[in-house]
């Protein structure tokens, strides 16, 4: 590695792989050489095939896309005049280097870190009245465009406040994988990495911090079904309190496919319970069913069907019955999501859900259900 530049890949390596102790050229005939950036690093660093799960694939230096359109020894001689000076080196573990260090002076070291983050201005007005704590950022929702780039982003406070999806015009239908929650699991955001080109964000990932912290966090995790296709829905806004909040009803209609899909959400706010409906997803058209759920009751598994571009049908179990499903089962592609544990052993529920829906046919396209500690 060469400070400045280098080639990165980290992940999980399959059972009875080592890393490669050298690396050879790699031999491929002429006009065969991959145009993915995974393939690229993996074929240079001598690795292919040995994750069983990949993190990250780093190019640091120099641009990728000379590496992805003119080759690896094109992008070798756009950093160093003399790459072959070059060296390959494994990093097996890594540790912070607070740990290297004697109990007094880490914590003297984190102490500093910590006083260098936060800056106060001076106080205006009056010393009168009643003080508040400042707020931050907990989560990140992440919309990543089909054709590689990132195309909406949306930010979680800690005073239950959502911001818009940036990049995402309202009522405006994008191709995107599902969408990833980049969770803090209650810790602030410190900051944001990542990479970029002169059009587009490509990457990105959230840095937090572990000495702030929202007390009343819940575990999450979070199943996709459905298209990739549609104008984007999160029901995130209409949590009063995401600490407290539980699904008290559903309904929906079912006019061929799935449509009219609103969850009332329940939440313990400013000492008393508020109740909000979300806003209906899909058209209006067909019969109506609605359930509603117990005090005590939580929703602990999903089912249905899909036909790859609207949902068909969908239905709730809980932790005290079946519920009829809303739909007609007449997808030819069908979904089951359980509720999991935490890797503390705590049982998860259904908290709220997420997807895209479509104007054009009026009918609700996907869903991402988002799942936290009960």
């Amino acid at each position: 590695m060469v400070a400045g530049a280098s080639l990165g890949v980290t992940g999980i390596l399959r059972n009875g792989i080592t890393l490669p102790n050298s690396v050879s050229p790699p031999e491929k005939p002429l006009g065969a050489r991959s145009y993915n950036l995974a393939d690229i690093v993996d074929q240079h660093l001598g690795i292919t095939g040995s994750f069983s799960k990949r993190l990250e694939s780093r190019v640091q230096g120099g641009l990728s896309e000379v590496l992805l359109d003119e080759g690896y020894e094109a992008w070798l001689k756009s950093i160093s005049e003399n790459p072959t000076r070059w060296r390959i080196i494994k990093v097996h573990h890594v540790v912070p280097t607070t740990d290297i260090l004697g109990d007094k002076l880490r914590q003297r070291v984190r102490g500093l870190f910590t006083s260098s983050l936060i800056y106060r201005s001076p106080s205006v007005g009056a010393p009168h009245g009643s003080s508040f704590e400042g707020e931050y950022i907990t989560d990140i929702w992440v919309w990543h465009h089909m054709k590689g780039w990132t195309a909406g982003i949306q930010f979680v406070k800690s005073n239950l406040e959502c911001s818009p999806i940036y990049g995402i015009k309202d009522r405006e239908s994008n191709d995107t994988h599902p969408p990833v929650l980049l969770s803090g699991n209650g810790n602030a955001l410190l900051g944001i990495s990542g990479a970029y080109t002169s059009d587009h964000i490509c990457q990105l990932k959230a840095v937090w911090r572990s000495d702030v912290a929202v007390q009343r966090q819940r575990h999450t995790q979070t199943s996709f079904t459905g298209s990739n296709i549609g104008i984007i829905f999160n029901d995130l806004q209409y949590l009063a309190d995401p600490a407290s909040a539980r699904i008290v009803q559903i309904t929906a209609r079912a006019g061929g496919s799935l449509a009219d899909l609103r969850t009332t959400y329940e939440s313990v706010c400013g000492g008393g319970l508020v109740r909000c409906e979300a806003a209906a997803h899909g058209w209006d058209f067909g019969p109506t069913k609605t359930m509603i759920l117990e005090e005590d009751e939580y929703i602990i598994g999903v089912r249905g069907s899909h036909n790859y571009h609207w949902i068909h049908q969908l239905q709730f179990v809980t932790n005290k019955r079946e519920h009829p499903p809303f739909g007609a089962d007449k997808g030819n592609v069908s979904f089951s999501f359980n509720a999991p544990k935490t890797i503390d052993g705590k049982n998860m529920v259904l908290h709220y859900m997420a997807g895209k829906r479509q104007v054009a046919t009026r009918s609700l396209h996907s869903t991402e259900f988002l799942l936290v500690q009960d």
